[in-house]
């Protein structure tokens, strides 16, 4: 564990949520929201950077990751049950508002607090995943592919295929997964490089009857990523998703319908009217929001929005945690100067 960082456990009749801090319990708080396959351990970067700042950081294991609880019922594994933890965990921490910053899947997590919770939102500030007033939701992304690139004859899902996959074949996702932890996080977390614009990427072409296996085999022949993890770090990530599976996490591809009617169900018409920031990740091979509309209906949304980007693949914070922090301070001092004196 990096210096200066504590932990705590937010306990709940719902849930129990683990949960990383660091900085001054009386400096303005930032919360961190993780995505698949992570942890708050992912926020590592950040939150010391931040804590120096005089931020009080806050990163949690979002429901059925990490040390927090796994609920029985994989339908709770949602966005909506994973708002309700957030808002627990800010009542725990003692506070009403908090400047959240999410990516992947826990960035569609923070958007759904924006919408169906502003009060609770300073801010708030998304990676790789952009606002879907309709849902993050495989239909959604599918409509949004850039045809181009991916014929729809050819690639139904385009570089969703993958979340296709998980969703219809999920035990069959995990068992692979599971078989190998270690090479199964040493493919998952590499770096980005141009070389994603060059040909179709392994996300879109994942399908049934292979699915994940023979990437998982490709893992056991690579080195860790040194750009990503340092090999403490791999370790915490490995002895993680040995303890959990990788099964609860794959839960949020399958429930859909669910995060569906939950958008649908969005105050304000959906529209996010406090400052937003979003990054884009340059080299990110499924969240392609440079290159497609991917990103169009966030621009429609959000009446207070500044979007940057970083050149780096889908693990932003971790391989440019320097780069997305520079972000964070850039937007927060021009768009959110108030933080900076309470």
């Amino acid at each position: 564990m990096a210096e200066g960082i504590r932990e705590g456990v937010c306990r709940t009749e719902r849930q129990a949520t683990f949960y990383l801090e660091a900085g001054p319990v009386e400096g303005p708080l930032m919360i961190f929201v993780h995505g698949w396959p992570e942890m708050g351990l992912s926020w590592r970067h950040q939150m010391i950077a931040f804590a120096s700042l005089g931020f009080r950081t806050v990163a949690p294991d979002v429901r059925g990751f990490g040390r927090s609880a796994i609920p029985s019922d994989p339908r709770q594994l949602t966005v909506e049950e994973a708002v309700g933890d957030l808002l627990e965990l800010l009542g725990h921490l003692g506070r009403d508002q908090a400047i959240w910053v999410g990516h992947d899947s826990g960035a569609a997590v923070v958007w759904g607090l924006a919408s169906h919770h502003p009060q609770a939102c300073i801010a708030v500030a998304n990676l790789c995943v952009p606002y879907l007033p309709d849902g993050f939701t495989l239909e959604v992304c599918s409509a949004l592919v850039d045809r181009g690139r991916y014929p729809e004859p050819e690639y139904p899902y385009g570089q969703w295929a993958y979340w296709n996959y998980n969703a219809e074949h999920l035990d069959e996702a995990a068992k692979a997964l599971d078989s190998d932890v270690e090479a199964s996080i040493c493919i998952c977390f590499r770096k980005g490089s141009s070389d994603v614009y060059a040909a179709p990427t392994l996300t879109a072409t994942m399908k049934a009857p292979d699915g994940w296996w023979p990437i998982v085999e490709y893992g056991r022949h690579m080195p860790i990523d040194s750009e990503i993890f340092s090999p403490e770090e791999y370790a915490a990530f490995v002895t993680a998703y040995k303890m959990t599976g990788f099964a609860p996490g794959l839960n949020y591809y399958k429930n859909n319908d669910l995060h569906a009617d939950y958008a649908h169900r969005a105050v304000n018409e959906g529209r996010l009217s406090m400052p937003v920031l979003f990054i884009h990740a340059s080299y990110d091979p499924s969240c392609q929001t440079t290159n497609s509309d991917l990103a169009e209906p966030m621009r429609a949304a959000c009446a207070n929005l500044v979007e940057m980007m970083v050149d780096a693949g889908h693990w932003v914070q971790q391989e440019k945690p320097h780069a997305v922090n520079r972000c964070l301070v850039n937007w927060l001092s021009t768009s959110v100067p108030q933080v900076w004196s309470t």
